[in-house]
């Protein structure tokens, strides 16, 4: 098969979680059939380290599509005449979006549904845009794939799609974590995730500044991920805490970085408004680090009971959770414990697996 895949995510050193998703979910199934040949479509330049198997062809189309009106543009003319071009049997997209305007059978990958239940944290002009295409999107695709039950009965609720045309494809956990042979334990929690209103990250700065001061301990908070939208309250009230000498910003980190981190950390904080599915739950278990996460959305689901769950809109809540955490040893080696079994469920193998057979399925060359 020629199987085109849509690569704008592949960006060198600024791997988002649909980057980590393409690219791992694409190295096992690139390697795992070089019978076929991949065209990977980049929406910029992109980086030799992604072009990492001899049956891959790599076409770079403009615009980069970053804002609506580019979005329409690369989706709706560019994809479609590339398409035609490197004469695709089927078209993988696994960020969400498709082309409308192309009869290549395609698998779309739908992530989550967020722009519905936090539309108003998203930029006004991709919320109309998100509003008008997704429901095309989903009906267009040959069939959906997604990653979470969750995400699977929300978009047939709200699209009212046919049960059989979406298969839960889960994913696996990114290269780079990994558990550490008894590091020592050292007083931070962290965050993992773009700084944005989802994330809930005022209230994670709220939370924090009650817990130091009622602990008086000398724990610090550490933020991994770059800026996203919507973030001018969240440095404000950073500016203001009484404990703002206490976090710390570290952006972009490599798995690596990452995953010595977590292996010292006291917990995740990951109490989103909504997810998808939680990336970041799983790969802290991967590291024994215990979770703190929301009790609602799929963070339940992705953490597989190994987790302390709080209500996300309850700040007082969240730094309870924190006090417990530290303080309950055999809570949180409990956690460690039952994260180590959760983790477990999760391949890449079986994700690329999957995708492939769907994109057999619907190209018509299912054995």
């Amino acid at each position: 098969m020629r199987i085109a895949v849509n690569t704008r995510f592949l960006i060198k050193n600024k791997l988002s979680g649909l980057g980590h998703f393409t690219l791992e979910v694409m190295k096992h199934m690139v390697t795992g059939h070089p019978e076929d040949t991949f065209i990977f479509i980049f929406d910029r330049p992109y980086d030799a380290s992604f072009i990492f198997a001899s049956n891959i062809e790599a076409v770079v189309i403009p615009p980069p599509a970053r804002a609506s009106l580019l979005f329409a543009v690369w989706f709706e003319i560019s994809i479609p005449s590339v398409l035609r071009r490197v004469r695709a049997d089927v078209f993988l997209s696994p960020d969400n979006f498709l082309s409308l305007r192309t009869s290549v059978p395609t698998v779309l990958v739908i992530h989550d549904l967020a722009y519905i239940h936090t539309g108003r944290d998203i930029p006004f002009l991709q919320r109309l845009y998100y509003g008008y295409f997704m429901p095309r999107y989903a009906r267009r695709a040959d069939h959906i794939a997604t990653v979470s039950e969750a995400t699977k009965a929300d978009i047939i609720r709200q699209f009212g799609i046919a049960d059989k045309k979406i298969s839960v494809t889960g994913l696996g956990l990114n290269e780079g974590f990994r558990l550490e042979d008894g590091p020592a334990r050292e007083d931070y929690f962290v965050h993992l995730g773009t700084i944005q209103p989802r994330k809930n990250v005022v209230r994670v700065l709220r939370a924090f500044e009650i817990f130091k001061r009622k602990t008086g301990r000398p724990t610090r908070l550490l933020f991994i991920g770059g800026r996203g939208w919507k973030d001018k309250e969240f440095y404000s009230v950073l500016s203001g805490l009484s404990c703002r000498n206490d976090v710390e910003m570290l952006g972009y980190r490599s798995n690596d970085e990452i995953s010595y981190i977590l292996n010292r950390a006291s917990a995740l904080l990951c109490v989103s408004y909504f997810e998808g599915f939680g990336m970041p739950i799983i790969e802290a278990q991967q590291c024994g680090c215990p979770v703190i996460t929301s009790d609602i959305s799929s963070m339940p689901e992705a953490s597989g009971g190994a987790a302390l769950l709080v209500d996300p809109y309850d700040t007082s809540a969240i730094a309870r959770a924190m006090e417990t955490i530290i303080a309950d040893e055999i809570l949180r080696e409990e956690l460690i414990r039952s994260g180590l079994e959760n983790i477990r469920r999760f391949s890449w193998q079986k994700t690329s697996d999957s995708l492939y057979h769907l994109l057999q399925k619907v190209s018509g060359r299912q054995p």
